[in-house]
């Protein structure tokens, strides 16, 4: 029910923005990979916590199947280990979820301008 929540709050927020086009929505690391070969994209918006796969090996394996592809991962907490995939080029951006309302614009054009996004309040020195 969580998951259902956030979807809808991101595409409400993402719906008000004129440059972005929402092209598809999965909920599993295996329907991702699945639509990722049918549909192009610029950018994931990646839960860490899937049903079938952790959000950081989906943007680890779509880094690897295409290279140009942007993801930015939503978590919880403030996990190290998250964190320091992000600082070593794994994903391009790092949210927490309670305050993706506020962080994910700016998330979406830190990435699109080939910069990485990690909100400045997250602790650092735990990495």
């Amino acid at each position: 029910e969580n998951h259902k929540l956030l979807t809808v709050g991101l595409i409400k927020l993402l719906s008000y923005e004129h440059d972005i086009e929402i092209i598809g929505i999965a909920h599993s690391a295996h329907e991702t990979y699945n639509k990722l070969q049918r549909v192009k994209t610029d950018l994931l918006v990646i839960d860490y916590h899937l049903e079938d796969e952790n959000g950081l090996l989906v943007a680890q394996n779509t880094r690897k199947l295409y290279p140009d592809l942007k993801s930015i991962l939503l978590s919880n907490r403030e996990e190290a280990s998250i964190i320091k995939a992000v600082l070593q080029d794994e994903t391009d951006g790092y949210i927490l979820k309670k305050k993706y309302s506020s962080d994910l614009m700016k998330a979406i054009k830190a990435v699109r301008d080939d910069k990485a996004y990690i909100r400045a309040d997250i602790n650092l020195y735990s990495v």
